[in-house]
């Protein structure tokens, strides 16, 4: 009877949980990159690095290009390059600049080589983190309808547990103008209070369950006030 909100909880807790990690991912992944370069700034040292072709890449007298560079410090190398530039160079630009180029390095607290063109630390605009504020706008909002379904199937359980029982008859099963197809609304009639109402119920039927419920000919009802649900297992 309640598998559409069962359902429900399962769709937007997922969402919940992922929307809050990609929202922490980015938060933390942008906030590093904003302490890195402010870091870089302030306590990295300032050298001029020789540059050199990168491997894979072609450089034409036409193009501009990234260029690979080395720092002039001693230290094991892993690698033929210690980094390369953000900004990309000519062939004509990196000659005239002495194939050399104003880089800031460190080393982090693994002992991590992190360096960056001068330029671009310099210029630097430290990262909004609109996108993981966005997400955990839509990780709210999907939490909120996780609550709305659990606060839904609670509120039917204390219905049909501490509510007053009465005998109710098939009427009618349509679609909602709202939502899937898949599940039917059930309109139904029972006495309340000694007088005959109708009511119908929310659109969690299946089409299965609404043959049954109609070929039960009456079934028990349980309401509080002006609440009533079909107290009817499948």
């Amino acid at each position: 009877m309640i598998k559409k909100w069962r359902n429900g909880i399962i769709i937007y807790l997922i969402v919940t949980i992922v929307t809050a990690v990609m929202g922490y991912y980015f938060y933390a992944s942008f906030q590093e990159t904003n302490d890195e370069m402010a870091t870089l700034k302030s306590q990295g040292v300032l050298v001029e690095a020789q540059m050199h072709k990168l491997s894979g890449v072609t450089y034409t007298d036409e193009g501009s290009y990234k260029w690979g560079y080395v720092l002039p410090i001693e230290m094991e190398r892993e690698y033929p390059t210690d980094g390369s530039t953000i900004k990309t160079y000519t062939k004509a630009e990196a000659e005239a600049m002495g194939n050399k180029v104003w880089v800031y390095y460190m080393f982090d607290a693994d002992g991590n080589l992190i360096t960056y063109d001068k330029e671009y630390v310099d210029n630097f605009t430290p990262w909004e983190t609109s996108q993981s504020t966005l997400l955990w706008i839509v990780s709210g909002l999907a939490f909120i309808a996780v609550l709305y379904f659990v606060g839904r199937i609670v509120f039917m359980v204390v219905v049909l547990r501490k509510g007053e029982e009465s005998i109710g008859r098939f009427e009618e099963a349509f679609h909602s103008k709202m939502g899937s197809n898949k599940y039917y609304k059930v309109k139904y009639s029972f006495v309340r209070d000694g007088e005959e109402v109708i009511a119908t119920s929310p659109n969690i039927y299946d089409g299965r369950e609404v043959d049954r419920i109609k070929d039960s000919g009456s079934f028990r009802v349980r309401y509080i006030g002006k609440y009533s649900y079909i107290d009817q297992r499948f």
